[in-house]
């Protein structure tokens, strides 16, 4: 997953090892952050990769995360990122359910998180972030596309 940072460089979000890295435009990487969701954490590596990836534990990762009892028991995979200067808000799924979260980006973990609930009848079409911070929900009904606005 890709988004463009605060500053204007790139940000890849790394699903398997649950970090954010920041590229920069003279193309250096330095990592950012480590998105952890409480409770609902993925399992940490059983041994360091140091700079380079442990390609069996990110295969080993991706088979987990296609087992039910995993799913019920860690974190899903972030769908969608966005970085003000303060935060980085992120969407994510876990056990079905569409979550919306925010990371402080000075006190190094997330601090709000809530769940999507659509109205019966009603499909999620989309989600937007906007540069002060707002998050635009679009979902489809039977008669139009309705749009919330969540600030967390």
């Amino acid at each position: 997953l890709v988004a463009e940072g605060a500053d204007g460089s790139a940000l890849f979000w790394n699903g398997i090892r649950n970090t954010v890295y920041r590229i920069t435009p003279d193309g250096q990487v330095h990592e950012l952050y480590r998105i952890t969701f409480g409770d609902y954490d993925f399992p940490a590596p059983e041994k360091d990769a140091g700079s380079e990836y442990d390609m069996q534990y990110d295969y080993q990762m991706i088979m987990n995360s296609q087992k039910p009892e995993w799913a019920g028991r860690h974190a899903g995979l972030i769908s969608r990122m966005h970085e003000t200067p303060s935060y980085l808000m992120f969407t994510y799924s876990h056990n079905g359910d569409t979550f919306i979260a925010r990371y402080d980006k000075k006190k190094h973990r997330t601090d709000r998180n809530v769940m999507l609930q659509e109205p019966d009848g009603a499909g999620l079409n989309g989600i937007a972030f906007d540069k002060d911070g707002g998050i635009h929900v679009f979902v489809d009904t039977d008669t139009a596309t309705d749009v919330y606005r969540i600030k967390l």
